[in-house]
């Protein structure tokens, strides 16, 4: 029987519900996540792993050769492919009574799938009373979020109980982690394998190899803002959305590279008088962003500057406030993090 392996990155798309099936596929390495699309969001249906088999099912279903899901892969994956027609092959060179046995078992389980029609996920976020922002699908709910970044937490502080030095790397196995996402708060796999690519982008974790050899140890890079975020988090959840702390792209990215500039070469003093002019031509020039006095409203009104001015020699100067701006710009980009994510997952 004919078959090859095909190498796929994390989010590769293996297929999409009601393509036509020619193939069925053994995951030889990786994670993949079966799903199913709902109004604008998913419904999880299942995570496989290695050593099992996807896209078996619509070979066996002779009245529909279209895929009844879609398939992604989680993390960098391996599968093997085997071509139906290979598989017809071997199967009629099968005896007939094993062709039986398998084709009956196939029917009833086909049987058994239609008739599970209303399955509700635990990633589907959607406010059917309201029409708004509210309504839109969000894999990471609020709540999701606190919750997610609760146990983490928790599990950080487990290990400091452990008697690791305050020099020592702290280190979580994946295991340790996703077992109490799922018994305690009933979360799938899918949902927290993206909980860690989130925190690795925003770089509060990195993974790295275990005594295997696999990426599956959590090396902590950022206790404080873990911590932080856990409470940020929900806080928001708790206030009406135009009470939140936001900022808007452009801002969040122009202080952003104010607070990198702080951190290669820090300002003096705690609300140091910051030149805005080289930064400001230079978001035009590379990022074609043009930053205009209105694009400060929010920020002052966060009291994260006072209002920008012009000095002597015509160029934008205002005072900073560093404090705050160290506290409260990481939290942000961590949210636009989630929030990005979200905005990925729905279905346009």
């Amino acid at each position: 029987m004919k078959q090859h392996s095909l190498h796929l990155k994390a989010h590769d798309q293996i297929f999409r519900e009601n393509d036509i099936a020619e193939a069925m596929y053994i995951v030889k390495r990786g994670i993949v996540r079966l799903y199913k699309p709902k109004g604008k969001g998913f419904i999880e249906l299942a995570t496989i792993h290695s050593g099992e088999l996807i896209g078996e099912m619509s070979y066996f279903d002779e009245g529909n050769k279209k895929r009844s899901c879609s398939a992604e892969t989680l993390v960098d994956t391996e599968l093997v492919e085997i071509k139906f027609a290979d598989f017809s092959h071997m199967m009629n060179s099968t005896n007939p009574w094993f062709q039986t046995i398998i084709n009956t078992l196939v029917a009833r389980l086909l049987n058994s799938n239609k008739k599970v029609t209303n399955f509700e996920s635990n990633s589907v976020s959607i406010n059917y009373a309201n029409k708004g922002a509210n309504d839109l699908y969000k894999f990471f709910k609020d709540i999701d979020i606190v919750r997610l970044f609760s146990i983490f937490y928790l599990a950080i502080k487990g290990q400091e109980e452990e008697g690791v030095e305050d020099d020592d790397d702290i280190i979580i196995h994946k295991e340790i982690f996703s077992y109490f996402a799922t018994d305690i708060f009933n979360f799938n796999e899918t949902k927290i394998t993206e909980f860690l690519e989130i925190l690795e982008n925003s770089f509060l974790i990195e993974l790295v190899e275990d005594i295997e050899g696999e990426l599956d140890n959590i090396l902590v890079l950022n206790v404080d803002l873990i911590k932080r975020s856990f409470i940020f988090f929900n806080k928001q959840r708790q206030l009406p959305d135009q009470k939140k702390t936001s900022l808007d792209e452009r801002s969040l990215k122009f202080f952003s590279e104010i607070l990198r500039k702080h951190k290669e070469k820090p300002f003096i003093g705690e609300n140091p008088l910051i030149d805005f002019t080289d930064l400001i031509n230079e978001f035009k020039e590379n990022f074609n962003i043009y930053i205009s006095m209105s694009d400060f409203k929010k920020p002052i009104a966060m009291e994260l500057l006072d209002e920008p001015k012009f000095n002597q020699e015509q160029r934008i100067v205002a005072h900073v406030n560093i404090e705050k701006l160290e506290s409260l710009i990481p939290l942000l980009l961590v949210k636009k993090e989630f929030a990005s994510f979200n905005e990925n997952m729905r279905l346009k």
